[in-house]
């Protein structure tokens, strides 16, 4: 019976709790991305019933590879924190972080969380990796806010939105935006994207791609047929004229936002693949009420372990 894997983008899960979580330990020290991204993990492991739990963290150094196309990307890149400044200084936010982030990542290594983290390779990349190639054939949660991924959608990848509370398949992302999920990337190459640093092409967003290239939404297209229908209709519409002008622009920014092919080493690949498949889901439940203890964590769901449990016995009767 085909595993369901369960694909977590791990910053970004963290850092939406991180910022949004007022919980605190039991000496008054910020505490919520760690309960906040464990009641997340719970309510998706609750609802969506997976065989197997991957969370993908962000490694060491960012993407070498997207820099190299790219020298611009993600420079100036922020954590906007919503603590009041009179309470934590900027630097005891992100002091306290790094904290957290360790101690959740200890805490997920006992309730059976496969945690994946190459240098230099992002988190998109090894999700990108495990959806196309290593788990091509598995049902698929995608558990992430950043709509880089809905190009990773098909009928086997569904994709979940945290801040929305959607899940987004096939069906409703072309409902929803009428683009196709394999045609996503040339709408966010044409559109840019500001929080990684990626300048546009001439103000179009996705409303107006559409109009420019209605077939997004019907088939599965190449930016070769988007140029040339730009080409074809540069005399009746100044967007088109300013596409053709930006053609470099807009093949770099597919370069850098594609997923269907993860920017990622022979090597990198090959460690992936083997924490993937290779690792066994481990489980401690002691120790992770042991661990919360320690941490001075009170708060926690009284179904928390419960839901886990049955995660346990998913995992170890279909390996």
């Amino acid at each position: 019976m085909a595993r369901r894997i369960l694909i977590v983008d791990g910053m970004n899960i963290f850092i939406r709790s991180f910022v949004c979580v007022p919980t605190t330990d039991t000496d008054g020290n910020s505490i919520g991305g760690v309960t906040g991204f464990l009641r997340s993990l719970k309510m998706l492991v609750k609802d969506w019933s997976p065989d197997r739990i991957i969370v993908a963290w962000d490694g060491a150094g960012g993407s070498r590879m997207r820099r190299g196309i790219f020298s611009e990307y993600k420079a100036g890149r922020k954590v906007r924190l919503n603590r009041p400044q009179e309470l934590e200084t900027q630097d005891e936010s992100f002091a306290n972080m790094g904290e957290q982030m360790e101690k959740l990542k200890k805490l997920l290594d006992l309730i059976g969380v496969i945690q994946i983290v190459t240098p230099e390779v992002e988190a998109d990349d090894v999700i990108a990796l495990l959806c196309k190639y290593v788990y091509l054939d598995e049902p698929k949660l995608v558990v992430t806010s950043d709509k880089d991924m809905l190009q990773l959608i098909d009928d086997k990848t569904v994709v979940y939105s945290p801040t929305k509370k959607q899940y987004w398949t096939k069906q409703f992302m072309l409902d929803e935006t009428h683009v196709l999920p394999e045609n996503f990337v040339f709408v966010k190459a044409l559109m840019g994207d500001g929080s990684d640093n990626i300048p546009g092409v001439g103000g179009i967003g996705t409303k107006t791609a559409i109009k420019l290239f209605p077939f997004l939404g019907e088939r599965e297209t190449t930016a070769e047929e988007i140029l040339q229908h730009a080409t074809t209709n540069s005399g009746v519409g100044s967007k088109y004229k300013s596409l053709l002008e930006s053609k470099e622009r807009f093949l770099e920014n597919i370069r850098l936002m594609q997923l269907s092919n993860p920017i990622i080493d022979a090597g990198s690949t090959r460690t992936i693949r083997i924490s993937a498949l290779d690792q066994k889901p481990k489980f401690n439940f002691t120790s992770f009420k042991m661990s919360l203890a320690m941490l001075g964590i009170q708060q926690i769901d009284v179904d928390f372990i419960g839901v886990f449990q049955l995660y346990q016995h998913r995992a170890d009767n279909n390996p």
